[in-house]
């Protein structure tokens, strides 16, 4: 089906920070061709999970144990398929329930774990999401599991309103294992300033934020998290200056140019106010219809023109990786397409991509030509 890598809607958090496990999210290639569109927004970072299977001796126990891994796998796919199937009957909650039963099937199988993620994550179902998540997780070897992975899916939990088990994650398993980790620090503080309910709360999150910001000075989620911090406070010249210079790393997120409006707002600026508040309600709108359609494909709903409009909302939002992917997919669709393919081209020369630009010009001219009488 071509590299389509969905993500959901943007938010401050580690998902803008480079080299985050979940970009919600730049988006890390999976570990099969077969998976590969199937994979969405929270990504783990490594790309290549080796599926081991234990073999006890000689040419004969091998046969066998793939065998039986090739027909587990094949009746995996059957009920994932039934599944979907029942959403154009309106049966969605048998179709939450075929694809809980999937997941047990592949209790210890992080492809097949992994490809239920965005599924879930289209139908709403964000505590089953994260449950696919960290089985995927916890089922990876221990050096592929790294601070940044756990702070992704901790994120996750918090951006979906489960502060416990976003809890859960920080105690049980951040500070356990990586206490002194940028991720870590970052992560303590979402969740002071999300569970805060008085200024000393909002103030610890705050020196969470700095230490954050004294790890890496230019952490752009830090930024953006101190300032929304400083903002709570009321503490508005010390929030304008950090979320203005998180807006120019990251010009289309909605969260910041929501907070930065209100700072100015409430600064006496309602000209420049109105300005990002009226960015923030545009790129709201994008990110929504963003969803709904990466949902869509997740769910195998969708045609080529969906794609399409994918596209144009990925190259608003300044996506040209996922817009060059998006439109992979839709020219596998429509091979025939001229003007898809000269768009690919196009987007490929803005990723400095010049052999996909030279195979996408090719294929234009071919297709022009073959038209020509």
């Amino acid at each position: 089906m071509g590299n389509l890598w969905p993500v959901s809607g943007a938010v401050v958090s580690l998902n803008n920070r480079e080299g985050s496990a979940f970009s919600e999210t730049s988006v890390r290639k999976m570990m099969t061709k077969k998976n590969a569109g199937a994979f969405s927004a929270m990504l783990l970072i490594w790309a290549v999970v080796p599926l081991l299977i234990f073999l006890l001796a000689g040419w004969v126990t091998e046969k066998i144990v793939t065998a039986k891994r090739d027909a587990e796998g094949k009746h995996y796919q059957q009920t994932v398929d039934a599944s979907l199937k029942k959403l154009d009957s309106g049966d969605r909650a048998g179709a939450v329930e075929g694809l809980v039963r999937a997941g047990q099937m592949a209790s210890g199988d992080m492809a097949q774990q992994t490809g239920l993620i965005p599924k879930f994550m289209a139908l709403g179902e964000h505590k089953l999401a994260a449950e696919a998540i960290e089985r995927s997780l916890r089922t990876a070897p221990k050096e592929r599991q790294t601070a940044q992975i756990y702070a992704g899916l901790g994120e996750y939990l918090l951006n979906h309103d489960d502060l416990v088990n976003a809890k859960r994650i920080l105690l049980g398993d951040l500070m356990v294992r990586w206490p002194d980790a940028l991720q870590t620090v970052f992560l303590q503080g979402e969740v002071a300033l999300r569970g805060a309910t008085g200024k000393d709360d909002i103030a610890a999150a705050v020196k969470l934020f700095q230490k954050c910001l004294a790890l890496n000075p230019g952490d752009v989620p830090a930024q953006a998290q101190l300032g929304i911090a400083y903002s709570r406070l009321g503490e508005l010249d010390n929030a304008e200056p950090l979320l203005r210079a998180a807006l120019q790393k990251q010009p289309f997120d909605p969260v910041v140019l929501e907070r930065l409006g209100e700072v100015l707002r409430q600064k006496g600026k309602p000209a420049e106010a109105t300005k990002y508040l009226d960015e923030h309600q545009r790129i709201s709108a994008l990110q929504e219809r963003r969803k709904q359609l990466e949902g869509q494909y997740a769910l195998k709903k969708y045609q080529p023109a969906d794609l399409l409009e994918l596209v144009r909302i990925y190259e608003q939002l300044g996506e040209s990786a996922r817009a060059a992917s998006t439109l992979r997919a839709y020219t596998h669709l429509k091979p025939a397409d001229a003007d898809g393919q000269r768009e690919l081209a196009q987007v490929c020369l803005k990723l400095n991509d010049q052999a996909g630009a030279r195979v996408a010009t090719g294929q234009t001219d071919a297709l022009v030509a073959a038209r020509r009488p």
